[in-house]
Protein backbone atom coordinates (compact mmCIF):
# COMPACT_ATOMS: atom_id res chain seq x y z
CA UNK A 1 0.00 0.00 0.00
CA UNK A 2 2.79 2.48 1.05
CA UNK A 3 4.81 1.45 -2.60
CA UNK A 4 1.53 2.35 -4.50
CA UNK A 5 1.24 5.72 -2.80
CA UNK A 6 5.12 6.70 -3.45
CA UNK A 7 4.57 5.86 -7.07
CA UNK A 8 1.30 7.74 -7.29
CA UNK A 9 3.48 11.08 -5.67
CA UNK A 10 6.13 10.34 -8.40
CA UNK A 11 3.83 10.30 -11.22
CA UNK A 12 2.34 13.34 -10.40
CA UNK A 13 5.50 15.46 -9.76
CA UNK A 14 6.65 13.51 -13.35
CA UNK A 15 3.41 15.06 -15.02
CA UNK A 16 4.03 18.28 -13.08
CA UNK A 17 8.12 18.17 -14.77
CA UNK A 18 7.21 17.53 -17.92
CA UNK A 19 3.98 20.19 -18.28
CA UNK A 20 6.84 23.04 -16.54
CA UNK A 21 9.09 21.49 -19.37
CA UNK A 22 6.53 21.84 -22.50
CA UNK A 23 6.05 25.55 -20.92
CA UNK A 24 9.36 26.62 -20.50
CA UNK A 25 9.99 25.20 -24.01
CA UNK A 26 7.66 27.74 -25.60
CA UNK A 27 8.38 30.26 -23.61
CA UNK A 28 12.02 30.36 -24.94
CA UNK A 29 11.38 29.85 -28.58
CA UNK A 30 9.05 32.74 -27.80
CA UNK A 31 11.81 34.74 -26.65
CA UNK A 32 14.40 34.09 -29.18
CA UNK A 33 12.19 33.70 -32.44
CA UNK A 34 11.78 36.67 -34.27
CA UNK A 35 7.76 37.62 -34.64
CA UNK A 36 6.57 38.91 -38.03
CA UNK A 37 3.27 40.44 -39.59
CA UNK A 38 1.95 39.04 -43.15
CA UNK A 39 0.23 40.55 -45.66
CA UNK A 40 -1.03 39.21 -48.59
CA UNK A 41 0.38 40.72 -52.41
CA UNK A 42 -2.71 41.73 -53.94
CA UNK A 43 -3.10 41.91 -57.87
CA UNK A 44 -4.21 45.28 -59.30
CA UNK A 45 -3.89 48.71 -61.23
CA UNK A 46 -1.01 51.01 -59.06
CA UNK A 47 -3.00 54.30 -57.99
CA UNK A 48 -0.35 57.13 -56.72
CA UNK A 49 -1.21 60.49 -55.59
CA UNK A 50 0.79 63.84 -56.59
CA UNK A 51 0.52 66.53 -54.57
CA UNK A 52 1.96 69.71 -56.56
CA UNK A 53 2.42 73.17 -55.66
CA UNK A 54 0.61 75.53 -58.58
CA UNK A 55 0.83 79.37 -59.39
CA UNK A 56 -1.48 81.29 -61.23
CA UNK A 57 0.10 81.62 -65.21
CA UNK A 58 -0.36 83.04 -68.50
CA UNK A 59 0.95 80.98 -70.88
CA UNK A 60 0.06 82.81 -74.54
CA UNK A 61 -0.36 86.93 -73.84
CA UNK A 62 0.79 89.95 -75.54
CA UNK A 63 1.57 93.27 -74.93
CA UNK A 64 -0.43 96.26 -75.25
CA UNK A 65 1.57 99.24 -76.82
CA UNK A 66 1.02 102.97 -77.71
CA UNK A 67 3.06 105.50 -80.17
CA UNK A 68 3.73 108.82 -78.62
CA UNK A 69 4.43 111.44 -81.37
CA UNK A 70 8.08 112.89 -81.36
CA UNK A 71 8.01 115.84 -79.23
CA UNK A 72 4.81 114.73 -76.92
CA UNK A 73 4.33 113.13 -73.75
CA UNK A 74 1.31 111.65 -72.26
CA UNK A 75 0.40 111.40 -68.31
CA UNK A 76 -1.33 108.73 -66.84
CA UNK A 77 -4.15 109.90 -65.26
CA UNK A 78 -6.27 106.57 -63.60
CA UNK A 79 -6.21 102.86 -63.98
CA UNK A 80 -9.13 100.88 -63.67
CA UNK A 81 -8.14 97.42 -63.67
CA UNK A 82 -5.25 95.44 -62.06
CA UNK A 83 -3.45 92.16 -62.96
CA UNK A 84 -5.55 89.24 -63.14
CA UNK A 85 -8.93 91.26 -63.83
CA UNK A 86 -11.17 90.44 -67.07
CA UNK A 87 -11.60 92.79 -69.42
CA UNK A 88 -13.73 92.94 -72.35
CA UNK A 89 -13.13 94.21 -75.68
CA UNK A 90 -13.19 98.00 -75.84
CA UNK A 91 -12.95 98.36 -72.06
CA UNK A 92 -10.76 101.33 -70.94
CA UNK A 93 -7.58 99.81 -69.19
CA UNK A 94 -5.79 103.38 -68.84
CA UNK A 95 -6.60 107.18 -69.01
CA UNK A 96 -4.03 109.45 -70.04
CA UNK A 97 -3.63 113.39 -70.55
CA UNK A 98 -1.16 114.80 -72.75
CA UNK A 99 1.39 116.68 -70.91
CA UNK A 100 1.70 120.54 -71.53
CA UNK A 101 -0.81 120.07 -74.32
CA UNK A 102 -1.90 123.88 -74.64
CA UNK A 103 1.51 125.17 -74.69
CA UNK A 104 2.81 122.38 -77.41
CA UNK A 105 -0.10 123.22 -79.56
CA UNK A 106 0.51 127.03 -79.66
CA UNK A 107 4.35 126.41 -80.31
CA UNK A 108 3.15 124.47 -83.19
CA UNK A 109 0.40 127.22 -84.23
CA UNK A 110 2.95 129.69 -84.26
CA UNK A 111 5.10 127.20 -86.62
CA UNK A 112 2.39 126.60 -88.79
CA UNK A 113 1.82 130.69 -89.14
CA UNK A 114 5.78 131.42 -89.74
CA UNK A 115 5.73 128.68 -92.09
CA UNK A 116 2.59 129.70 -93.97
CA UNK A 117 4.17 133.50 -94.11
CA UNK A 118 7.52 132.19 -95.59
CA UNK A 119 6.01 130.64 -98.50
CA UNK A 120 3.61 133.34 -99.10
CA UNK A 121 6.63 135.77 -98.58
CA UNK A 122 8.54 133.50 -101.47
CA UNK A 123 5.85 133.54 -103.95
CA UNK A 124 6.01 137.09 -103.77
CA UNK A 125 9.53 137.77 -104.52
CA UNK A 126 10.07 134.59 -106.58
CA UNK A 127 6.93 133.42 -107.87
CA UNK A 128 8.50 133.82 -111.98
CA UNK A 129 11.50 130.95 -111.17
CA UNK A 130 10.58 128.21 -113.42
CA UNK A 131 12.28 124.78 -113.47
CA UNK A 132 13.13 122.67 -117.00
CA UNK A 133 11.61 119.26 -117.39
CA UNK A 134 15.59 117.54 -116.62
CA UNK A 135 16.18 120.01 -113.71
CA UNK A 136 12.80 118.55 -112.04
CA UNK A 137 13.66 115.25 -113.04
CA UNK A 138 17.03 115.87 -110.95
CA UNK A 139 15.11 117.75 -107.64
CA UNK A 140 12.85 114.69 -107.68
CA UNK A 141 16.03 112.54 -108.19
CA UNK A 142 17.62 114.28 -105.66
CA UNK A 143 14.69 114.26 -102.48
CA UNK A 144 14.19 110.55 -103.40
CA UNK A 145 18.02 110.03 -102.57
CA UNK A 146 18.24 112.12 -99.04
CA UNK A 147 14.69 110.68 -98.39
CA UNK A 148 16.51 106.94 -98.52
CA UNK A 149 19.80 108.11 -96.81
CA UNK A 150 17.03 109.55 -93.77
CA UNK A 151 15.40 106.04 -93.66
CA UNK A 152 18.67 103.65 -93.74
CA UNK A 153 20.45 105.80 -90.92
CA UNK A 154 17.51 105.22 -88.86
CA UNK A 155 17.62 101.63 -89.41
CA UNK A 156 21.41 101.35 -89.12
CA UNK A 157 21.27 103.56 -85.76
CA UNK A 158 18.54 101.14 -84.42
CA UNK A 159 20.25 97.73 -85.47
CA UNK A 160 23.80 99.12 -83.52
CA UNK A 161 21.40 100.26 -80.70
CA UNK A 162 19.93 96.48 -80.66
CA UNK A 163 23.02 94.73 -81.39
CA UNK A 164 25.37 96.81 -78.97
CA UNK A 165 27.92 97.87 -81.82
CA UNK A 166 29.62 101.06 -82.33
CA UNK A 167 31.10 100.80 -85.33
CA UNK A 168 28.89 100.49 -89.08
CA UNK A 169 31.33 98.01 -90.06
CA UNK A 170 30.61 95.47 -87.39
CA UNK A 171 26.99 96.03 -89.24
CA UNK A 172 27.67 92.79 -91.41
CA UNK A 173 26.24 89.55 -92.71
CA UNK A 174 29.08 87.28 -90.16
CA UNK A 175 28.49 89.47 -87.25
CA UNK A 176 24.10 89.49 -87.45
CA UNK A 177 24.69 85.52 -88.23
CA UNK A 178 26.53 84.77 -84.72
CA UNK A 179 24.81 86.67 -82.76
CA UNK A 180 21.29 85.36 -83.93
CA UNK A 181 22.48 82.23 -83.34
CA UNK A 182 22.64 82.77 -79.98
CA UNK A 183 19.51 83.96 -79.25
CA UNK A 184 15.82 82.52 -78.66
CA UNK A 185 13.89 82.55 -82.09
CA UNK A 186 10.89 84.64 -80.39
CA UNK A 187 13.85 87.49 -79.81
CA UNK A 188 16.53 86.90 -83.07
CA UNK A 189 14.04 86.45 -85.37
CA UNK A 190 12.66 90.39 -85.05
CA UNK A 191 16.27 91.84 -85.21
CA UNK A 192 16.90 89.31 -88.18
CA UNK A 193 13.83 90.83 -90.17
CA UNK A 194 15.37 94.39 -89.04
CA UNK A 195 18.34 93.86 -90.56
CA UNK A 196 17.13 92.28 -93.78
CA UNK A 197 14.68 95.45 -94.08
CA UNK A 198 18.06 97.39 -93.60
CA UNK A 199 19.72 95.21 -96.69
CA UNK A 200 17.14 96.49 -98.83
CA UNK A 201 16.71 99.83 -98.06
CA UNK A 202 20.71 100.20 -98.48
CA UNK A 203 19.93 98.77 -101.99
CA UNK A 204 17.19 101.47 -102.50
CA UNK A 205 19.84 104.22 -101.58
CA UNK A 206 22.27 102.91 -103.54
CA UNK A 207 19.86 102.87 -106.50
CA UNK A 208 18.95 106.96 -105.78
CA UNK A 209 22.31 107.94 -105.18
CA UNK A 210 22.86 106.22 -109.03
CA UNK A 211 19.73 107.81 -110.44
CA UNK A 212 21.10 111.40 -108.95
CA UNK A 213 24.53 111.00 -110.27
CA UNK A 214 23.31 110.30 -113.76
CA UNK A 215 21.35 113.40 -113.65
CA UNK A 216 23.72 115.46 -112.08
CA UNK A 217 24.07 117.35 -115.76
CA UNK A 218 21.02 118.81 -115.34
CA UNK A 219 21.22 120.00 -111.42
CA UNK A 220 19.70 123.72 -110.51
CA UNK A 221 22.55 126.05 -110.13
CA UNK A 222 23.84 126.90 -106.42
CA UNK A 223 21.69 130.73 -106.69
CA UNK A 224 18.49 128.81 -107.72
CA UNK A 225 18.94 125.68 -105.57
CA UNK A 226 19.34 128.25 -102.20
CA UNK A 227 16.42 129.82 -103.01
CA UNK A 228 14.39 126.71 -103.81
CA UNK A 229 15.63 125.55 -100.36
CA UNK A 230 13.98 128.29 -98.77
CA UNK A 231 10.61 127.51 -99.88
CA UNK A 232 11.06 123.67 -99.42
CA UNK A 233 12.42 124.28 -96.04
CA UNK A 234 9.00 126.62 -94.95
CA UNK A 235 7.01 124.02 -96.78
CA UNK A 236 9.03 121.41 -94.79
CA UNK A 237 7.98 123.38 -91.55
CA UNK A 238 4.46 123.67 -92.69
CA UNK A 239 3.98 120.13 -92.94
CA UNK A 240 5.67 119.37 -89.98
CA UNK A 241 3.95 121.43 -88.02
CA UNK A 242 0.24 119.96 -89.96
CA UNK A 243 1.12 116.75 -89.20
CA UNK A 244 1.89 117.32 -85.60
CA UNK A 245 -1.14 119.23 -84.92
CA UNK A 246 -3.20 116.34 -86.30
CA UNK A 247 -1.38 113.85 -84.12
CA UNK A 248 -2.27 116.18 -81.01
CA UNK A 249 -5.98 115.91 -81.96
CA UNK A 250 -5.72 112.54 -82.42
CA UNK A 251 -4.24 111.37 -79.32
CA UNK A 252 -6.29 113.70 -77.71
CA UNK A 253 -9.41 111.85 -78.79
CA UNK A 254 -7.73 108.25 -79.53
CA UNK A 255 -5.20 107.96 -76.63
CA UNK A 256 -7.11 110.10 -73.91
CA UNK A 257 -8.31 106.18 -73.27
CA UNK A 258 -6.44 103.05 -74.09
CA UNK A 259 -8.57 100.26 -74.79
CA UNK A 260 -8.59 96.02 -74.46
CA UNK A 261 -7.86 94.99 -78.17
CA UNK A 262 -10.01 91.95 -77.38
CA UNK A 263 -11.39 89.59 -74.41
CA UNK A 264 -8.88 88.83 -72.28
CA UNK A 265 -7.13 88.78 -68.56
CA UNK A 266 -4.99 91.69 -67.78
CA UNK A 267 -1.62 89.70 -67.52
CA UNK A 268 0.55 92.78 -65.82
CA UNK A 269 0.37 96.48 -65.42
CA UNK A 270 3.62 98.34 -67.12
CA UNK A 271 2.37 101.81 -65.62
CA UNK A 272 0.32 103.59 -62.88
CA UNK A 273 -1.57 106.82 -61.59
CA UNK A 274 0.86 110.20 -62.24
CA UNK A 275 3.65 108.40 -64.50
CA UNK A 276 4.90 110.30 -67.92
CA UNK A 277 4.45 108.37 -71.39
CA UNK A 278 7.39 110.03 -73.02
CA UNK A 279 7.77 109.90 -77.14
CA UNK A 280 8.35 106.60 -78.88
CA UNK A 281 6.83 103.24 -78.64
CA UNK A 282 5.77 102.81 -74.95
CA UNK A 283 4.34 99.24 -73.08
CA UNK A 284 1.42 100.13 -71.09
CA UNK A 285 0.03 96.31 -70.29
CA UNK A 286 0.51 93.05 -70.82
CA UNK A 287 -3.01 91.47 -71.76
CA UNK A 288 -3.98 87.42 -72.54
CA UNK A 289 -3.59 86.61 -76.14
CA UNK A 290 -7.11 86.51 -77.64
CA UNK A 291 -9.31 83.16 -76.93
CA UNK A 292 -6.30 82.00 -74.46
CA UNK A 293 -6.75 81.89 -70.26
CA UNK A 294 -5.06 81.40 -67.27
CA UNK A 295 -4.12 78.03 -65.72
CA UNK A 296 -2.77 77.23 -62.47
CA UNK A 297 1.13 75.95 -63.43
CA UNK A 298 3.02 73.32 -61.50
CA UNK A 299 6.30 72.47 -61.79
CA UNK A 300 6.65 68.79 -62.20
CA UNK A 301 9.54 65.81 -62.68
CA UNK A 302 9.63 62.57 -64.58
CA UNK A 303 8.52 60.41 -61.58
CA UNK A 304 5.24 62.54 -61.53
CA UNK A 305 3.62 60.66 -64.51
CA UNK A 306 1.04 63.30 -65.07
CA UNK A 307 -1.00 63.82 -68.03
CA UNK A 308 -2.80 65.52 -70.07
CA UNK A 309 -6.81 65.01 -68.96
CA UNK A 310 -6.48 63.74 -65.58
CA UNK A 311 -8.12 64.90 -62.71
CA UNK A 312 -6.82 67.30 -60.20
CA UNK A 313 -8.42 68.11 -56.85
CA UNK A 314 -7.52 71.53 -54.83
CA UNK A 315 -8.34 71.01 -51.58
CA UNK A 316 -10.73 74.36 -50.06
CA UNK A 317 -12.75 75.79 -47.19
CA UNK A 318 -16.00 74.88 -47.88
CA UNK A 319 -17.36 72.45 -50.79
CA UNK A 320 -16.87 69.59 -49.14
CA UNK A 321 -13.53 70.07 -48.59
CA UNK A 322 -11.98 70.07 -52.33
CA UNK A 323 -12.92 71.17 -55.64
CA UNK A 324 -12.26 69.70 -58.70
CA UNK A 325 -10.58 70.79 -62.08
CA UNK A 326 -8.20 69.29 -64.89
CA UNK A 327 -5.00 69.33 -66.78
CA UNK A 328 -5.32 70.63 -69.58
CA UNK A 329 -1.43 70.67 -70.73
CA UNK A 330 2.53 69.37 -69.52
CA UNK A 331 5.32 71.01 -71.44
CA UNK A 332 9.02 72.33 -70.88
CA UNK A 333 9.57 75.07 -70.38
CA UNK A 334 12.58 77.26 -71.68
CA UNK A 335 14.48 76.40 -69.25
CA UNK A 336 14.19 72.77 -69.49
CA UNK A 337 11.57 72.73 -66.58
CA UNK A 338 8.77 70.15 -66.71
CA UNK A 339 4.72 71.72 -66.02
CA UNK A 340 1.37 71.00 -65.74
CA UNK A 341 -1.51 73.29 -66.64
CA UNK A 342 -4.77 73.00 -64.46
CA UNK A 343 -7.82 74.86 -65.67
CA UNK A 344 -8.65 77.78 -63.13
CA UNK A 345 -12.49 76.29 -63.47
CA UNK A 346 -15.74 78.25 -61.87
CA UNK A 347 -15.38 76.03 -58.72
CA UNK A 348 -12.25 77.48 -58.00
CA UNK A 349 -13.05 80.92 -58.32
CA UNK A 350 -16.01 80.24 -56.34
CA UNK A 351 -14.05 78.76 -53.33
CA UNK A 352 -11.06 80.80 -53.67
CA UNK A 353 -11.98 83.81 -55.59
CA UNK A 354 -10.86 85.76 -59.15
CA UNK A 355 -7.92 84.86 -60.87
CA UNK A 356 -6.61 88.38 -58.92
CA UNK A 357 -7.38 87.27 -55.80
CA UNK A 358 -5.31 83.30 -56.65
CA UNK A 359 -2.12 85.60 -58.05
CA UNK A 360 -2.04 87.13 -54.28
CA UNK A 361 -1.50 83.45 -53.49
CA UNK A 362 1.69 82.24 -52.85
CA UNK A 363 1.02 78.86 -53.58
CA UNK A 364 -2.08 76.58 -54.10
CA UNK A 365 -2.16 72.67 -53.97
CA UNK A 366 -3.18 70.20 -56.50
CA UNK A 367 -3.45 66.49 -55.59
CA UNK A 368 -3.71 64.71 -59.14
CA UNK A 369 -4.38 60.65 -58.95
CA UNK A 370 -2.67 58.43 -61.56
CA UNK A 371 -3.41 55.02 -62.27
CA UNK A 372 -1.54 52.62 -63.96
CA UNK A 373 -3.03 51.40 -67.39
CA UNK A 374 -1.73 47.75 -66.49
CA UNK A 375 -2.01 45.81 -63.27
CA UNK A 376 0.55 44.15 -61.66
CA UNK A 377 0.89 42.83 -58.02
CA UNK A 378 1.22 45.51 -54.75
CA UNK A 379 3.31 44.71 -51.89
CA UNK A 380 3.04 46.84 -48.66
CA UNK A 381 5.99 49.46 -48.82
CA UNK A 382 7.35 48.43 -45.55
CA UNK A 383 7.71 44.58 -46.82
CA UNK A 384 10.28 45.58 -50.19
CA UNK A 385 13.68 45.89 -48.31
CA UNK A 386 17.01 45.47 -49.93
CA UNK A 387 18.87 42.47 -50.80
CA UNK A 388 22.09 41.48 -48.56
CA UNK A 389 23.27 39.23 -51.36
CA UNK A 390 23.03 41.43 -54.84
CA UNK A 391 21.89 44.72 -53.57
CA UNK A 392 18.70 44.38 -55.35
CA UNK A 393 15.17 44.43 -54.31
CA UNK A 394 13.40 42.21 -52.81
CA UNK A 395 10.63 40.96 -50.48
CA UNK A 396 10.40 38.13 -47.53
CA UNK A 397 8.12 35.06 -48.07
CA UNK A 398 7.67 32.71 -44.80
CA UNK A 399 7.90 29.24 -45.75
CA UNK A 400 6.47 25.91 -43.60
CA UNK A 401 9.77 23.68 -42.83
CA UNK A 402 9.96 20.48 -41.46
CA UNK A 403 11.89 20.78 -38.62
CA UNK A 404 14.72 18.21 -37.25
CA UNK A 405 12.70 16.77 -34.34
CA UNK A 406 9.51 16.91 -36.25
CA UNK A 407 6.54 19.06 -36.60
CA UNK A 408 6.89 22.42 -38.89
CA UNK A 409 8.35 25.61 -38.40
CA UNK A 410 8.26 28.82 -40.66
CA UNK A 411 11.83 29.63 -42.56
CA UNK A 412 12.34 32.89 -44.25
CA UNK A 413 12.88 33.10 -47.94
CA UNK A 414 14.52 35.77 -50.05
CA UNK A 415 11.96 36.61 -53.33
CA UNK A 416 13.62 39.42 -55.75
CA UNK A 417 11.29 41.81 -57.05
CA UNK A 418 11.69 44.49 -59.76
CA UNK A 419 10.35 47.65 -58.84
CA UNK A 420 7.91 49.56 -61.27
CA UNK A 421 6.53 52.61 -59.17
CA UNK A 422 5.81 53.25 -55.60
CA UNK A 423 3.65 55.08 -53.36
CA UNK A 424 4.27 56.22 -49.58
CA UNK A 425 2.02 53.09 -48.99
CA UNK A 426 2.38 50.27 -51.84
CA UNK A 427 4.79 49.24 -54.49
CA UNK A 428 4.06 47.76 -58.07
CA UNK A 429 6.33 45.05 -59.09
CA UNK A 430 7.10 42.68 -61.89
CA UNK A 431 6.69 39.36 -60.84
CA UNK A 432 2.71 38.12 -61.51
CA UNK A 433 3.71 35.06 -60.05
CA UNK A 434 3.61 36.62 -56.59
CA UNK A 435 -0.03 37.69 -56.44
CA UNK A 436 -1.74 36.29 -53.57
CA UNK A 437 1.40 35.30 -51.72
CA UNK A 438 1.81 36.31 -48.00
CA UNK A 439 5.05 38.25 -47.57
CA UNK A 440 6.06 39.42 -43.99
CA UNK A 441 7.24 42.39 -42.71
CA UNK A 442 7.64 44.80 -39.57
CA UNK A 443 9.31 42.37 -37.23
CA UNK A 444 10.86 42.84 -33.94
CA UNK A 445 14.12 42.51 -34.75
CA UNK A 446 16.90 41.84 -37.36
CA UNK A 447 16.40 38.75 -39.92
CA UNK A 448 17.88 37.67 -42.32
CA UNK A 449 17.00 34.80 -45.49
CA UNK A 450 16.82 31.29 -44.01
CA UNK A 451 15.83 32.32 -40.01
CA UNK A 452 13.01 30.96 -38.18
CA UNK A 453 9.83 33.42 -37.71
CA UNK A 454 6.62 33.56 -36.07
CA UNK A 455 3.33 35.43 -36.45
CA UNK A 456 2.47 37.73 -34.47
CA UNK A 457 -0.82 36.85 -32.28
CA UNK A 458 -3.43 39.49 -33.15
Amino acid sequence: MKLKKIALRGMIILAVVIALCVLFSGTIRSLTTAKVKQATVKNGKFENVVELTAQVAFPEKEEVKIKVPDGLSLTVQRVPVAAGQKVKKGEVLVYTQLADAEKTIAELEKKYDDARSAIEDWDRKHGDIRLSRNEEAWVNAYDTAREAEREELKLRQSLMAVLGMTDSSELNDENVKKIFKGMKPKEGQPILDDYRAWGKKKEEMAKAKEKLKSLDRYAVSDDVWATLKTKREAQDNLKDAEDKLMQIRQIEKQMAEIKAPHDGYVVKMEVKKGDSLPAGEVEVLVITAEGKKPVLRAETDSKQNVQKGAVATVPVKNYWGRVETKILATGITDEGKKYADADISDDITEALGNVSALMKKDSITLKITTRAKESSCLVPKAAVRTSESGGGKCVYVAEQKESALGGVHLEIVEYPVTVLAENEKTVSVQEDDLAYRTVVYMEDRYIKKGDTVMMYED
